[in-house]
């Protein structure tokens, strides 16, 4: 994360200006934030391809997740369906 040097004149060019080159300017219309990246001071490579990692481990993840789900869905619908029909031999 980024360092925000508010007394060094250096590095500020503005009251959120970093010396990475991140500055944030204030909207007096709303509650948004902007940021505005320089890639002159940032290695924007490098920071691109480990958020594509981590969402690459997030979509295997979801993938998994829904595996699961359908795994124990099916399970379910049959444990049911055996259940139902034990029910329904032991009544006639």
């Amino acid at each position: 994360m980024a360092s925000v040097p508010r007394g060094n004149s250096a590095y500020a060019s503005g009251p959120f200006r970093s010396r990475e080159g991140l500055s944030s300017r204030s909207n007096t219309q709303s509650d948004q934030l902007q940021l505005r990246v320089d890639p002159i001071h940032g290695d924007l490579d490098e920071e691109i391809d480990g958020l594509h990692r981590k969402v690459s481990q997030l979509k295997n993840i979801a993938q998994e997740i829904e595996s699961e789900a359908r795994f124990q869905n099916g399970f379910l619908s049959k444990l049911v369906c055996d259940f139902l029909f034990l029910i329904a031999s032991a009544s006639c």
